[in-house]
């Protein structure tokens, strides 16, 4: 994959994940903390994919 297609994916998720995305749609306490964790793990993902595409 190329660093275009990378980030449009990492925009997508980061939207659907989104800390604040998620307290305006109500969700659950438990939704939200699942939700920063994967949204966590989505930031940490493309910074390492990134830098290796940046090579």
């Amino acid at each position: 994959a190329d660093l275009n297609a990378v980030k449009k994916q990492y925009r997508n998720l980061a939207k659907k994940y989104h800390p604040d995305i998620l307290n305006a749609n109500n969700v659950s306490e438990e939704e939200l903390k699942i939700g920063v964790e994967k949204f966590q793990k989505i930031n940490e993902a493309y910074e390492k994919v990134k830098k290796h595409l940046e090579r």
